[in-house]
């Protein structure tokens, strides 16, 4: 190593201010990651410490800590994402307007992507997010992004086949508009049987009703709006 990599080495290991800052920092690593682990434990809906606020709380105090930290960003922005459908189907106070979910889910991918530029998932999440919004352009944008960082097969088929999905053409007739109502219809009652349920405890049926609902919904746009409206109607 030669005489000053040994000096610098032995400054490193034994200069009491470089020893102080070496504890923070890696007291800062620490302590962030134990509240990301609480914010994942409080954001799983399945759990019985389920606490969406709580859980968005901790996540928040993590990215204080290492606020370039990918993966903090996702485990928010995905929280976000989810909000509409967590308020569905276990009642969640999400603290926030609800219409606001999407953008602000959006706002953490973008910086997922700018720290960890090969998150291809990210960029999926951030097309239904997009989707979500209407804005099908850019939810077609992010797949392709995904698609060219070559990501696991898992993850290609999926984006490539959301892609497609989102280049699909529907013809316009009156016989698909009266298919597309009559899907708004019953996934519409899918989704207020899923609160009901909920509002009963009987949180599997309520899930079973959301995944009903959410297979049998016209596009990402109209569930939603839907989501929103039906979640708001329960706050208000």
């Amino acid at each position: 190593m030669g005489k000053v990599g040994d000096f610098i080495k032995e400054q490193w290991n034994n200069d009491p201010s470089i020893r102080l800052v070496k504890r923070l920092f890696f007291r800062r690593q620490d302590e962030a990651e134990w509240y990301h682990r609480q914010a994942r434990n409080y954001l799983n809906y399945r759990s019985k410490k389920f606490d969406f606020e709580l859980g968005v709380q901790y996540c928040k105090q993590a990215i204080r800590l290492k606020p370039q930290n990918a993966i903090y960003h996702y485990t928010l922005g995905e929280a976000y994402l989810v909000a509409p459908s967590l308020a569905i189907i276990r009642g969640a106070n999400v603290g926030f307007n609800l219409p606001r979910a999407a953008k602000l889910a959006i706002k953490e991918f973008q910086k997922v992507v700018k720290f960890k530029s090969d998150y291809a998932w990210a960029y999926c999440q951030l097309a239904l997010a997009y989707e979500y919004l209407g804005d099908k352009e850019k939810a077609k944008d992010s797949c392709q992004a995904a698609i060219k960082l070559s990501p696991p097969q898992n993850i290609k088929d999926f984006a490539q086949n959301y892609l497609n999905a989102l280049e699909a053409e529907i013809p316009a007739s009156s016989d698909v508009d009266d298919a597309l109502r009559k899907l708004e219809e019953e996934s519409l009652k899918n989704l207020e049987q899923a609160i009901t349920y909920r509002e009963e405890g009987k949180f599997r049926l309520a899930d079973k009703e959301f995944e009903q609902a959410c297979q049998l919904a016209p596009n990402s746009t109209w569930l939603y709006r839907t989501m929103c409206e039906l979640a708001s109607e329960q706050i208000y």
